[in-house]
Parts: C-alpha cells; structure tokens; sequence
C-alpha cells in the first residue's frame, strides 16, 4: 500500500492518534518511552513505523504538559516529523481542567480540529504488529470507498495478550455471528490463570472510526459531563462510550488478529517485552534500527 492508497471521505487520508498522555502510575514511569529495542526503540516507535509504511497520515501523538517534550524529542530522532502532529490533553477541551484526566474519548477529541473524516486509534504502550494495523487500514478504506460510516475494532484472542507479570485489565468482547460488536466487558485484574476461554476476544484499544465519530464521542463526553462532572476521578473510556453508542445502534465492526500483541504494564515487563521484539528483529520484521535517514 502506497502513502496515499490509504483514504478516507473527499479523499483525505486517514490519521492514526496515539494516545500516549497517561500517568503510568503502575509502571512508575513514561512507558510510551520504555526502551525495548537495541538502539533505544520504544514500543510506540514500532507502532509509528509500521502505521506509516501502511499510510495512515498523519500520526497525532495525545501527549500531556509532562511528557510532551520527551516524546517530541525521542521520535523527532526516529522518524519523519512532516507526518507527526502533537495534541496536548486538556488543552482547548470543554470540559474544566482538573489534575486527573477526563478519560480516553477526552484524549482523542483533543486531537478533533485534526479529525475531519475516517481515523484510528490506537495506545502508545501496546505493540499491535504490522498486520493488525493492516487489516484495520483495509477495513477503513473498503468502508469509506462505500460510503459507510461504520467503525471497527480489531481484537485478540486472551491467550495472545495474557500479562507476562502482575495483573492486567481487558475488554472482553461480545460479538454477534454477522462480526458486529455487541459490547464490551471490562474485566479488571486478569492474569494468566483466569477463567476465561483462550479464543475469548479482547480489546487493546485498536479502533477504526467514521466520520461522523468525533460528533458521537463529543455528544458523549457532554452526556458523561452532566452525569459525573462533579466526581474528580470519573473518566470515559472509549470502551465504554462505544458500548453505549452499540446499544442505540451504532455499527462496529470487529476484525481479530492471531498475532501476539506486546505491551508493558510493570517494570518487569520491560525484559519480556525486549525478548520478544528480539525475536521480530531476528525474523527480520523490522529493521536493526529505527532512525530516520540524514
């Protein structure tokens, strides 16, 4: 696929936005940053390289006034900033500033002025693999050259994203025999050992969404302002938005990758997460290093 193969409505391409603002409070540290690669690559660089030789343009960071400047500076070494655009959370938002965040659909319309037709979404701190954000670039150019105004979300089976340490939370997707999205399940503290199908679907927070997503998200933020406003740690997920938005009739559908995702949610899973981009290195998925060429 060629840089402008990938389009959405009027014949924009579609952004990517990386939401890479969150506190990491178990991680104890920026993990959008955590180095897992030889030369001092981060899960989110591999993401990057792979949605731009895919074609999403541009890529949007969501970052805070406390990581901004090192997220800049890191990819600024990495990869072409012509495609890089930076939204700060909070800023320009409707809703009140206050020191915890108003939650994932709050991110990601932060970036709104920039979303003017089809785009995906995606986390800083997961790796999705070269054919998840492929299949979520195909989904939204087939539902765009038809006109639709659909959204998708590609899953992984549990056994694919079972934590490597500690516990981990994950949407278990309920998803009816025409591949639409009934709802999603947030299931908190989940390890290896919990009782849940290995082919059971779960969200990493991978969407595709129409054009006329910005307009649904924003009417939900509103709703969620008027109901919890006055709860300083109330925040909406895209998760739960979207599950709401599926109750009333809101099309998603759902596109499941085998692959193995890897993501770092503890210090100790940093090691883990180094062994396995090892190994993609050795098959030969991904270059020795990420930089951009001088």
């Amino acid at each position: 696929m060629q840089q402008n193969d990938l389009e959405g409505d009027g014949g924009a391409q579609v952004p990517l936005v990386v939401l890479a603002a969150g506190a990491g409070s178990r991680f104890g540290g920026e993990k959008p940053l955590a180095v897992v690669g030889p030369a001092g690559e981060s899960l989110l660089d591999y993401t990057i390289f792979d949605a731009m030789r895919i074609g999403f343009d541009p890529v949007v960071l969501i970052v805070s006034d406390r990581n901004h400047r090192a997220i800049e500076t890191h990819l600024a070494e990495r990869h072409d900033v012509q495609r890089l655009r930076y939204a700060v959370q909070g800023h320009g938002s409707a809703l009140p500033q206050r020191p915890k965040p108003w939650g994932t659909v709050d991110a990601v319309l932060s970036a709104s002025r920039l979303l003017t037709g089809a785009f995906a979404v995606a986390n800083a701190d997961d790796f999705y693999g070269y054919d998840a954000l492929r299949s979520l670039a195909d989904a939204l150019n087939i539902g765009s050259g038809r006109g639709e105004d659909v959204d998708h979300l590609v899953t992984y089976p549990w056994r694919s994203t079972m934590p490597p340490s500690g516990t981990a939370n994950r949407g278990v997707c309920t998803v009816d025999p025409d591949g639409r999205l009934v709802g999603i399940d947030e299931r908190r503290d989940l390890t290896s050992t919990s009782p849940l199908d290995a082919d059971d679907q779960v969200s990493m927070n991978l969407w595709g969404f129409g054009p006329s997503a910005v307009d649904l998200l924003s009417r939900s933020l509103e709703e969620f302002f008027r109901s919890h406003g006055s709860d300083p740690n109330a925040e909406l997920t895209i998760p739960d938005a979207m599950s709401h938005l599926v109750r009333v009739g809101r099309t998603v559908l759902v596109h499941s990758t085998g692959r193995r995702w890897i993501g770092v949610t503890y210090p100790d899973d940093v090691e883990w997460a180094r062994e396995r981009i090892a190994e993609l290195l050795s098959e030969g998925a991904y270059p020795a290093r990420l930089a951009v060429s001088r």
